[in-house]
């Protein structure tokens, strides 16, 4: 009668469990990163660090760039890349 040690049998599936992982991490790592276009009210006035108000005054008279996509407006990515050179 053969008899194997469980423990044998749970560290082999572990091992294929961390493989599996290992390849799925390999994946993540090598997919491309998308840039932004458009970032909302809350995410601009994040990065520039003042005001959700600040932001939505900026784009009303017409000094920070912004679309309307649906009922949320929204502010180019490119504002920010000008911003920061």
């Amino acid at each position: 009668m053969n008899i194997t040690n469980p423990f044998d049998l749970i560290n082999s599936q572990l091992i294929e469990i961390k493989n599996e992982l290992s390849a799925i991490a390999l994946k993540v790592q090598s997919a491309p990163v998308t840039e932004k276009k458009y970032y909302s009210i809350r995410e601009s006035a994040e990065k520039l660090n003042v005001s959700q108000i600040t932001m939505y005054r900026g784009t009303a008279s017409g000094e920070i760039p912004s679309r309307k996509v649906g009922s949320r407006t929204v502010v180019p990515a490119s504002y920010f890349e000008t911003k920061q050179a």
